[in-house]
């Protein structure tokens, strides 16, 4: 909670120590509540409602990019993977026992003579199932996270900038069905 927050921050200025905070999806609400509906097996995945997961798609679209041009606040994170691509693997082993990856595409800004990758896109297979994540610099004008899950059965969302997970309810449509929003602070 914020007022657990405000006590860390007052005991590390007490101390004269430096308080470090960081925004992980791995732990955000939404995962946490959905990794309740799965049982992680060594041998696949399966959610109590939609079955056996066979995909996992995630997207990390963020505006920093713009006009063919890349923005000072982004030279201090590494690049695409380092920013988000990290931060996907570790949501991608709470969903999964093992993975493997097969491929990885970096695409540079050559233009602006910037060593950053401003899109990288990564391929991996899981039991009974692949992958890919998607961290793209270069496609939005407002950050857009999301985590696609198929299963045999149906398909669930989690959209970790709205903080809320979608579920298959009809054929071939999602539906919202729990919100985080107004729930903890990211």
């Amino acid at each position: 909670t914020l007022e657990q927050f405000d006590e860390l921050a007052s005991v590390a200025k007490k101390e004269k120590l430096l308080l470090v905070t960081a925004f992980h999806d791995a732990f955000a609400p939404e995962l946490r509540a959905f990794l309740a509906a799965i049982e992680v097996g060594k041998d696949c995945t399966k959610h109590k409602q939609y079955g056996q997961l066979i995909s996992i798609e995630i997207g990390v679209y963020e505006p920093y990019y713009v006009d063919g041009v890349l923005l000072t606040e982004a030279f201090s994170l590494g690049g695409s993977w380092l920013d988000n691509g990290i931060n996907a693997i570790s949501v991608i082993r709470k969903l999964v026992f093992k993975m493997e990856i097969t491929t990885a595409d970096f695409v540079r800004d050559n233009f602006n003579k910037v060593l950053l990758d401003i899109k990288s896109e990564v391929v991996f297979v899981f039991p009974k199932g692949q992958g890919s994540v998607v961290v793209d610099w270069t496609q939005m004008r407002d950050l857009h996270k999301r985590v696609l899950l198929r299963f045999s059965e149906g398909v669930v969302a989690l959209h970790n900038t709205e903080q809320s997970i979608y579920e298959s309810i009809t054929e071939g449509g999602l539906k919202k069905t729990h919100d985080f929003s107004n729930t903890n602070p990211r």
